[in-house]
């Protein structure tokens, strides 16, 4: 019961088991409302998404809004933009692949990790 409890809380988190890291999409929220605030260069939803843009739903589920998971695999975004209302699917990256300093404080890395 203990080691499923410690696996559920590994894959809720999104860290890899196999490589030790996690995927990202490479964006940021507000705390409030789920609006786009920032999109790392680079990312896999740069060019896709927008500053503004409000994250609806994940993989369907208008009451999940965590992005993070597997690196390489797929998820889907419902995206609201304005009156419009669109599906945005993409792969994860591991996050050494966007290097910034927000990232590196946020999952706790040293900048050598990105190397």
């Amino acid at each position: 019961m203990l080691a499923e409890l410690c696996f559920a809380t590994i894959l809720q988190a999104g860290v890899s088991l196999s490589t030790n890291t996690v995927g990202i999409l490479g964006y940021r929220q507000s705390v409030f409302g789920n609006s786009v605030v920032e999109i790392h260069p680079g990312s896999p939803v740069e060019g896709i998404l927008q500053k503004g843009d409000r994250i609806v739903a994940v993989d369907g589920n208008p009451n999940c809004h965590e992005t993070r998971g597997e690196p390489g695999s797929a998820i889907t975004l419902t995206v609201k933009r304005g009156d419009r209302t669109f599906d945005v699917n993409v792969r994860r990256v591991a996050v050494q692949q966007l290097h910034s300093l927000y990232l590196c404080h946020y999952f706790g890395l040293k900048d050598a990790e990105f190397r």
